[in-house]
């Protein structure tokens, strides 16, 4: 009899553990807001508020700082969390040298990536927020974003920091799941196989064809991980915020990876 009167209270506290994880679970689930499905997958423009013209001049204050190479200015638009981790991964001798390093990476990816596009210095006054993810209330924010007409295919994360958004990691980055999607390109005049860190087996990447794995971060701090043709040399990439991560080339007649950055 007690023994059955045990396994009710057990049965009882079980059904009350289950129904708080669940209320717990959905108050979380509230607070991930998202544009609609039909915005997210068509990349519809936003409506016109205060809210999305405070991110546009951001971004655009960013990309004026990187072109006019202006520490001052980096200094004051990027997270607390992104300066620590430019501190963790760059070695550098002072913590000015290091964000002097991680402006000319951004530098010359956002330079790359305006020349393959045909964007001008004169095309930035067009940039505007094509579509955007709140999560946990407005708190972090990812933007996508275009420039003179051309959608950028990766979104610039936000977070709130006191009264002003800041430009920080990758949300995956951020929220500590250690994995990001890469864009992947094969340059080969035949079809590749390649493979990235944590997806296991080969992929085949046709003729001129693009590919976004979800791959594991491999290079430490936020993002960055390692890929290998088949039968090539394994190599670090890192994550390209304005476009390409990884290239494939044949070189001497063999696929190899190449990086748009090392890490």
């Amino acid at each position: 009899m007690l023994k059955k009167q045990l396994f009710l209270i057990l049965l009882v506290l079980l059904t009350w553990i289950f129904s708080l994880t669940m209320c717990f679970s959905q108050a979380y689930a509230d607070e991930l807001i998202s544009v609609s499905q039909e915005q997210h997958q068509a990349g519809i423009a936003v409506q016109n508020n205060a809210w999305q013209y405070e991110l546009e001049g951001i971004l655009k204050r960013y990309v004026q700082a990187l072109q006019a190479s202006s520490v001052d200015e980096i200094s004051v638009l990027i997270s607390s969390y992104l300066k620590k981790g430019i501190d963790a991964r760059i070695y550098a001798k002072t913590s000015i040298d290091k964000l002097k390093q991680f402006m000319a990476i951004q530098k010359s990816d956002m330079n790359r990536a305006f020349q393959e596009l045909n964007i001008g210095e004169g095309d930035i006054s067009s940039l505007s927020i094509t579509r955007i993810d709140k999560k946990v209330k407005g708190l972090i924010v990812n933007a996508w974003f275009s420039i003179a007409d051309h959608n950028f295919p990766k979104p610039f994360t936000f977070v709130r920091q006191g009264k002003d958004y800041k430009i920080t990691v990758p949300m995956t980055a951020l929220r500590g799941w250690g994995w990001d999607r890469y864009r992947v390109r094969n340059d080969c005049l035949e079809g590749v196989y390649f493979t990235c860190y944590g997806i296991g087996d080969y992929m085949y990447l046709g003729v001129n064809q693009e590919t976004k794995p979800r791959c594991k971060n491999t290079c430490g701090w936020f993002s960055g991980s390692t890929f290998q043709t088949l039968g090539g040399r394994a190599r670090k990439c890192d994550y390209n915020w304005w476009g390409i991560d990884v290239l494939i080339e044949c070189k001497y007649g063999f696929p190899q990876v190449r990086c748009n950055d090392d890490c």
